[in-house]
């Protein structure tokens, strides 16, 4: 079960403001661990720039997916809607140079 619907996998990853971040969503899942080759340029609904708004203070991705895409199950925290303390999900440091 993977996170993107094999139709859109060919389509590129942009940010809020159009920048493209992975010319596809299998550059991302292609088992490398998401390699980001520049800091990655990711903005709030805002518009603010994540990695140096200081209201952003943990420069997470949730992300819930194993390095090839495939959904981790129990650890995709209920697709983001789950109301439980228990849940948990997958996240990555957006300072690592990997997105998984």
């Amino acid at each position: 079960d993977s996170i993107v619907r094999s139709s859109d996998r060919d389509l590129p990853v942009v940010n809020i403001k159009g920048d493209v971040l992975f010319s596809s969503w299998k550059d991302i899942f292609n088992g490398d661990g998401g390699y980001i080759s520049q800091p990655p340029r990711i903005y709030s609904f805002s518009g603010k720039n994540i990695l140096t708004d200081i209201a952003w203070p943990q420069k997470y991705v949730w992300h819930g997916s194993f390095l090839t895409g495939e959904r981790a199950v129990e650890l995709y925290c209920d697709a983001w809607e789950s109301a439980g303390h228990g849940r948990l999900g997958l996240a990555s440091s957006l300072l690592s140079g990997r997105l998984l």
